[in-house]
């Protein structure tokens, strides 16, 4: 029964009533407004009262009630002045206590005008008076134009009798006039401003639009982006696997020591270790990395990968190349599309896993911590799933020699810090070795 009641009202509301962010939006620029305007009305009615104290001294009983409004003026405009301190103040977001200091003082206006347009002789002076404030009122308002059009019709009735008395019925009709041309100001007023809210509603609802599209198309972008990083990241170790199969290794050879470099990687970060390097990005680009420490040998001859025995000192030389052009390939393969630090991790570990911590490595026989981090712990990685693999020059050790190997080279080939890590990771080490067994 009420449904269609509440539904009129709130159709009412919002035709009459701006919401509650554009309405503060509007209070925010009256406020501005209206402080140089109540500096101005506390200094002109300032010098008011003080040209009626000098000019008017013999008469002050007479013209008391201007000296009431114009100390109502001044306590008002200070009032109203210490109320938007206030509100900056504390960052009040009230849009009605926004527009109090506006309201307070146009109503004491209003007020004033009235009262001397009941007790003055000069009436028509009066109105125009009070036509024009109102007239400023409304535009500076544009809030709420039923309150402004409630009062120029209750005044216009209340001015009537007199108006008609003074001045004959020519000056009704010419008040009223005047009366209508203030209450489609109001009116136009108020429907700039709704074409004004319109206008931004719209403008809101286009930024929502175009920031959906956007978002959309980044999230496109990010997925192609992704797909292209995942088809890499796929071609690089299928690559390396190709390089290893080469001189025999199998594509497990790769992935065991990504997990090995993983795992020993975060064993020393959660043991406090290099923690100004080894973070979760440093671990994450240290497993893509890992596949890639071989793919140097693509460059080496399959003679010379595949022999049996020992190598001479001229293909020594020649193996040792392997990690100079790996870095290369690394580089090129990588370009521009990937994160500068997965490259500089993939190309130092290319590059630099066969340097020893004595500083008898190759190929720049750099010593201790001259080693890029990623290259050392790939060296103990590299080293164990070697020794523990079977090679076309050697069988397979034991994993406990193989340790055993690690433990005796600290200090010799491998970080001695990072060898014992390695030595505290057995167990997931060698889960790894049998769930990845050639």
């Amino acid at each position: 029964m009420f449904r269609p009641v509440r539904r009129f009202f709130s159709k009412l509301k919002d035709y009459f009533i701006m919401p509650s962010d554009f309405r503060n939006k509007i209070a925010d620029k009256n406020l501005k407004r209206t402080v140089p305007g109540l500096i101005l009305t506390i200094l002109a009615s300032t010098v008011a009262l003080l040209v009626l104290l000098i000019s008017k001294k013999d008469t002050i009983p007479q013209i008391k009630s201007h000296f009431l409004f114009l100390q109502i003026y001044i306590d008002s405009a200070l009032v109203a002045l210490i109320i938007i301190f206030l509100l900056k103040k504390f960052k009040i977001k009230s849009f009605c206590l926004k527009e109090l200091p506006l309201y307070m003082c146009a109503s004491i206006g209003t007020l004033d005008c009235l009262y001397n347009l009941l007790h003055q002789t000069d009436l028509f002076n009066a109105l125009v008076f009070f036509l024009f404030l109102e007239i400023i009122i409304s535009i500076l308002y544009t809030i709420q134009p039923l309150f402004f059009i409630t009062l120029t019709i209750i005044s216009f009735f209340q001015f009537y009798p007199k108006i008609l008395n003074y001045y004959g019925t020519m000056s009704v009709y010419t008040s009223m006039l005047l009366f209508l041309v203030l209450i489609i100001l109001c009116l136009y007023k108020w429907m700039n401003t709704k074409r004004l809210l319109l206008r931004e509603q719209n403008f809101e609802l286009y930024k929502e639009a175009l920031q959906s599209e956007v978002d959309r198309q980044m999230e496109e972008i990010t997925t192609q982006h992704g797909k292209i990083i995942k088809m890499q990241d796929h071609t690089i170790i299928s690559l390396s696997n190709l390089v290893e199969n080469r001189d025999s290794d199998t594509g497990q050879h790769v992935r065991r020591t990504s997990r090995y470099v993983q795992v020993l990687a975060e064993k020393a970060k959660e043991d406090s270790y290099y923690t100004d390097i080894i973070t979760d990005d440093f671990i994450k680009h240290l497993y893509k990395a890992a596949p890639m420490h071989d793919i140097g040998k693509i460059v080496v001859s399959d003679i010379i990968l595949k022999k049996p025995g020992k190598l001479t000192d001229e293909e020594f030389l020649e193996m040792q190349k392997h990690t100079t052009e790996g870095g290369k390939i690394v580089k090129d393969v990588l370009g521009e599309e990937q994160e500068q630090d997965y490259i500089t991790i993939a190309s130092n570990i290319a590059t630099y896993h066969h340097e020893k911590w004595n500083g008898t490595g190759y190929p720049a026989k750099l010593k201790e911590e001259d080693i890029p981090l990623c290259a050392r712990i790939m060296a103990l990685a590299d080293v164990f799933d070697a020794l523990v693999s079977p090679r076309c020059y050697k069988a397979p050790f034991p994993p406990e020699k193989a340790f055993a190997i690690i433990k005796e080279d600290a200090g010799k080939h491998f970080d001695p810090v990072l060898a014992e890590e390695f030595l505290k990771i057995k167990e997931p080490v060698l889960k790894i070795m049998h769930e990845l067994a050639d």
